[in-house]
């Protein structure tokens, strides 16, 4: 099974340094971006359609989520993201707030959500790499993959 990571983040900065953290690893196999919660939304309900699109890649291993967007934030995302009766939600190994904020409320409100397995404060660093690197091999143990 691939490792891919989805970023959402509206910050096209932030996407460009955290993508290319990753590549640089060589501990995933595939790194794309989604502009805010709504095409991240959308990606999932079109699961058909992402799975043309991204092949192997879809669903993403990991998701990496900001909660400061235009359109959908990242909490409306969760939320839209949890009623989804679609199969990729459920292959998504867990979503990583990626986020500036470090308000302790909505550190938990993010922790409530099932998926939702980290929550790291901006800029993205090197070693968030390695940590969900070695998250998603004990994950991935877990379930038996």
């Amino acid at each position: 099974m691939k490792k891919t990571v989805l970023i959402v983040d509206d910050s096209e900065i932030d996407r460009y340094i955290a993508t290319r953290f990753i590549e640089k690893s060589g501990l995933f196999d595939h790194v794309y971006s989604l502009n805010d919660g709504e095409e991240a939304y959308d990606h999932f309900k079109n699961e058909e359609e992402s799975k043309k699109e991204k092949g192997d890649f879809f669903p993403p291993t990991i998701v990496f989520l900001d909660i400061n967007m235009p359109r959908m934030n990242g909490f409306e995302f969760l939320e839209k993201l949890n009623q989804l009766p679609t199969a990729a939600k459920h292959k998504i190994l867990f979503v990583t707030m990626l986020t500036s904020s470090e308000d302790q409320v909505e550190k938990q409100a993010a922790m409530n959500f099932p998926f939702v397995e980290t929550f790291l404060t901006k800029p993205f660093k090197k070693e968030y790499v390695k940590l969900l690197a070695e998250k998603v091999d004990q994950k991935r143990k877990e379930r038996n993959e």
